[in-house]
This record gives structure tokens, sequence and C-alpha cells, in this order.
């Protein structure tokens, strides 16, 4: 898990944002590594949840200033809370963008802000649909792990 947390200042991204390009294949690589760690660590808090990566990083069309989302089905958002503060992560909280959240912690390992947005554990199976409406894809740990052993084993990279 990455264990440095940055904590310095609110980076304002350029008003190209929007014109940004797609990461290269390395660094989307890098960025599903590190969603992965992220992913590991919840399950292995034996705290009741499921996790999955959602977003640009799962869509494979992530630009340079992307975050990464996972979305987290959890009884409690308070108590992935105090695991993540008992495992010496340093976490803030931002106001969920949907009125179906209950939380957004966010963490900073380095590489992309990791954004965890709690979900109570019984809207699991409901399809929670993008900003456009359409369908949110999204990974589980399982698939994320395929994804980038095939991501691997085409770039030539035994990282």
């Amino acid at each position: 898990m990455p264990q440095n947390l940055n904590q310095s200042a609110i980076f304002v991204p350029p008003a190209d944002h929007a014109a940004a390009r797609c990461v290269s294949p390395e660094r989307l690589l890098a960025l599903r590594r590190t969603a992965l760690e992220v992913m590991d660590l919840l399950a292995g808090s034996h705290l009741p949840l499921r996790c999955y990566l959602s977003g640009s990083v799962a869509e494979g069309n992530a630009d340079e200033y992307a975050d990464i989302n996972i979305q987290v089905f959890a009884d409690s958002a308070k108590e992935v809370e105090i695991f993540l503060l008992d495992c010496g992560l340093r976490c803030c909280h931002e106001t969920p963008k949907s009125h179906l959240a209950e939380a957004v912690i966010v963490l900073e390992p380095g590489i992309a802000d990791v954004n965890l947005v709690i979900y109570p554990a019984n809207l699991e199976r409901m399809q929670l649909p993008t900003r456009d409406g359409q369908p949110r894809p999204r990974l589980k740990p399982l698939a994320l792990r395929r994804l980038i052993e095939a991501d691997t084993s085409t770039s030539g990279d035994d990282a």
C-alpha cells in the first residue's frame, strides 16, 4: 500500500484540462496498480464490504489529471474510515456528488488521489449511472488484476 500520503497544497489543473490527452499505457498501468493495492488493502480489512474500480482508470481513457475512483459498498462509512486511520493512512472527506453515496473518502498516495465513494451495502446490485445517464462500467478486484496481468504481458513490464 502506498505509505507516504501527499499532504501538499491543492493542485488546480490548467484551463485546458478538458483537452488533456489520455495518459501513456505505463501511467494507466501504474494507476490501475495503485487502485488494486487500495482494493486489496480494503479486502484485508475483514469489514463486510465490496469494492469496484470505476471511472476513467477502469475504462482506460484516463487523462493526466485523472483520479482513481473506487466504489465501496459497506455497512458503515465510519468503519471504513476508522480502518484506514488504523492503517496509518491520512484521509480527508469530500462532498458526495451522488445523493446515494454516504461519503467520499480521499486518499493521496502520490500517483493520483484515490476517491473511495462509500455507498450503502444494499445498493451494490444497483447499476449506478454516469452523469449522462449511461451505465457506469466497473471492475471487481479479480477483473482488474487480470487486466493488469494482460497489460503487463503485452508491454513486457515485469514489475
